[in-house]
């Protein structure tokens, strides 16, 4: 029973995008708004690291917890960094060079657990008549191919939001859906992935969080 938990949780991360929001473009007229503003970003806690081995599927004392718990771990051990602050930074820079944004203000802060739903309530006095530009990493990790459970891909799910931060609309978003190797021949293994302070790993969201950026300029800014 602990195994087809776990089992579940791995075909959750693997489909999870699939309930999420979609995109939208910057409408017609929208890019004047953006000229001159000041482009805030929002800064949050990083979900879990979701590590989801075929081991703690098949020992028998492993549940949910350990896959967690080895994510923890895994980031802690490899300083791993969240792929979203480079989506920020890159995005950032792109406002400021193609439709005229002023540059970089005070960033929008949130604890856990205390970020509004509503983005018309994200705003404070410092970011009212600016941008607000959200990354919010959904789901991050890595779990193994169902038919070959000696290699993993990599995930990286992340929702970018671009609001006006004095009405609260959103004037643009694009949901990042990012997962490879879509093979398993060319998938690494579990040590692979981890060798070198997790070398491996830190490339692959590289890219994950570049595939990511390219979408956002290309499809709706």
């Amino acid at each position: 029973m602990r195994a087809y938990r776990l089992a579940i949780l791995s075909s959750a991360l693997l489909i999870a995008a699939c309930s999420l929001s979609d995109s939208l473009s910057l409408g017609p007229g929208a890019a004047d708004r953006l000229v001159g503003k000041e482009v805030h970003a929002v800064r949050e806690a990083s979900p879990l690291f979701a590590a989801v081995s075929a081991a703690q599927i098949f020992s028998g004392d492993i549940g949910q917890r350990r896959g967690v718990g080895d994510g923890a771990r895994i980031v802690d051990q490899n300083a791993l960094v969240d792929p979203s602050l480079l989506v920020e930074d890159a995005l950032a820079a792109y406002l400021l060079e193609r439709y005229g944004a002023a540059g970089e203000g005070p960033a929008i802060e949130f604890g856990e657990a205390d970020k509004p739903e509503d983005p018309a309530q994200w705003s404070t006095t410092r970011a009212e008549d600016g941008l607000i530009l959200d990354v919010e990493t959904r789901h991050w990790g890595f779990a193994y191919f169902p038919t070959e459970r000696s290699r993993y891909r990599v995930i990286y799910v992340a929702m970018v939001r671009i609001i006006d931060a004095g009405t609260g609309q959103t004037l643009a978003q694009h949901l990042c859906d990012k997962r490879g190797p879509d093979s398993a021949d060319a998938a690494p293994t579990y040590d692979e992935m981890l060798d070198g302070q997790a070398a491996l790993l830190k490339a692959m969201l590289a890219q994950h969080a570049a595939g990511c950026i390219e979408d956002v300029t290309t499809r709706v800014l």
